[in-house]
């Protein structure tokens, strides 16, 4: 009986608490893990941030968007990335103390992909285009409430319909979510006339601002 309570003993101390994290010697000032080990929390730099490819919806599915005209409406996504460079590991971020049942369980022996953290703060995003959208939006005007956002990246919701999250509320909710995760973007709305743009994103963080164009977009 005092083997079997033991266990359970056991049992129940690992649940809560984690597995412990073998040998590496992680704290929450540094995780000599070297090249990351698994380590859960990775601190980075974002180096750089742009569009990557442009996306059209046709027939329920997202296609590369190939120059012809398309309608705006929720049909055409901008996809983003953020560059990061990584700087320290961690096992557990700032002000964390315990890991387990109700924390983080991801210790330095797991092989997760590291969660990115950042000291960069997000400041502010302007998107305008070369070509007026509509009345209320003439070329220069800041274009964010046009857009609409998944909320998270892009890779894990490639084929889903998008969630009518507005840019705008996003931004003011989630900053550091999208300076390090890129949603993409997807036009909620369409011009007032058939019309070419070319957006251009103005991405401002505490240290740097990034700019970046997309190609030329035919829409309706």
């Amino acid at each position: 009986m005092k083997v079997q309570n033991l266990f359970k003993y056991f049992l129940v101390t690992i649940f809560i608490t984690g597995i412990p994290a073998c040998s590496l010697n992680c704290d929450d000032a540094a995780c000599e893990c070297g090249t990351g080990g698994g380590c859960p929390y990775v601190n980075v730099t974002i180096d750089d941030y742009r569009a990557t490819s442009i996306l059209y919806r046709f027939n329920h599915q997202w296609e590369n968007y190939n120059g012809n005209e398309v309608y705006a409406n929720k049909r055409v996504r901008i996809n983003l990335f953020s560059y990061h460079n990584r700087v320290a590991f961690y096992k557990q971020p700032k002000g964390v103390r315990f890991n387990g049942l109700f924390t983080n369980t991801a210790y330095a022996c797991s092989p997760v992909e590291p969660e990115p953290l950042t000291n960069q703060d997000f400041l502010g995003l302007t998107i305008t285009s070369n070509t007026d959208y509509d009345s209320l939006h003439p070329t220069g005007t800041d274009l964010k409430d046009l857009f609409i956002t998944y909320g998270k990246s892009w890779e894990h919701y490639y084929d889903r319909e998008p969630i009518d999250t507005p840019l705008v509320n996003y931004l003011n909710r989630h900053p550091k979510h999208f300076i390090l995760h890129s949603p993409p973007v997807v036009l909620a709305k369409s011009p007032s006339q058939p019309s070419e743009h070319i957006f251009t994103f103005e991405l401002e963080l505490s240290d740097t601002t990034f700019t970046f164009d997309t190609p030329l977009l035919k829409i309706r």
